[in-house]
């Protein structure tokens, strides 16, 4: 016991709020304690394996391609084939910050939003090789390995978009850049998901929009989603409540709001929806 306080100590997001709901539930034997315990152990796990690279990892976040998947609804064969090489010889289409990690393939916070609004440009009918070409030569314009995570590439980088539009003849992308509304729609639902920092890139995302409460944010909690007032994961919420059957007893133990709580609950049913599809 004394073994698990020490460990927990660590980590500043299990607040006294969470050391009483374990120790509550330890002496109840409620099946949360074992949900809780099994998030805790693998968030250790994703600590310990950083080893001493673990600071490049501080305010990026780090997500697998399956954490990608289940938060964005992007296809893990779509984002795992835009991270590798092509067999044209074409480089890759996100360029990523991390690359292979024991082999497998993990990305930053931004190369999370990258990944989203290539899909977006996808659903429109985008053409991937205008894709590739207009990121290629924003990455340059800009200096960066993000740039669909900046505001400036849909506003100072709009030239490109219409000169690679022209030179592929991509129908789709010239009838998007012509119709102000369609692209205005994509800058809107860019902006209205996304906060934008000093530096133009994205530095937090609303999944399900800046009504609700849940936020991801690569500064907080290694960019896990929480509730953004309390600053709690929303899977430790989500778990709660329904081992307790009742959303209001898991916001009074964590010390949030019936509003965070509610909003916590519906993102990690979507989450379990889109994982069951």
């Amino acid at each position: 016991m004394e073994g698990i306080i020490g460990i927990c100590r660590g980590f500043e997001y299990y607040q006294k709020q969470y050391f009483r709901q374990i120790f509550r539930d330890i002496e109840l034997g409620k099946l949360v304690f074992n949900i809780n315990i099994i998030y805790f152990m693998s968030q250790v796990k994703r600590e310990v394996k950083m080893e001493n690279n673990h600071f490049q990892y501080i305010g990026k976040g780090i997500y697998s391609i399956n954490d990608v998947f289940t938060f964005t609804s992007v296809n893990k064969r779509k984002i795992r084939s835009w991270m590798k090489n092509s067999g044209n010889g074409s480089p890759k289409l996100i360029q990523g910050d991390y690359g292979l990690i024991d082999d497998t393939y993990s990305l930053s916070f931004l190369d999370m939003i990258d990944v989203l609004t290539i899909s977006r440009l996808r659903d429109k009918g985008v053409s991937l090789q205008a894709i590739r070409k207009v990121y290629t030569k924003l990455c340059e314009m800009f200096n960066t390995l993000h740039p669909f995570s900046m505001n400036k590439s849909w506003t100072d980088g709009r030239g490109i978009w219409i000169d690679i539009g022209h030179k592929e003849q991509d129908k789709k992308l010239l009838n998007l850049l012509k119709d102000r509304y369609e692209f205005h729609q994509i800058v809107t639902d860019f902006l209205d998901e996304v906060d934008i920092g000093k530096d133009d890139f994205a530095k937090r995302w609303w999944p399900m929009s800046k009504k609700e409460e849940v936020v991801i944010d690569p500064m907080r909690k290694f960019g896990q989603p929480i509730v953004n007032i309390e600053g709690i994961p929303t899977i430790v919420i989500a778990n709660t409540a329904k081992a307790e059957g009742s959303i209001s007893k898991s916001a009074n133990w964590y010390g949030v709001s019936i509003e965070s709580a509610r909003s916590a609950c519906k993102f990690e049913e979507q989450l379990t929806k889109r994982i069951a599809a």
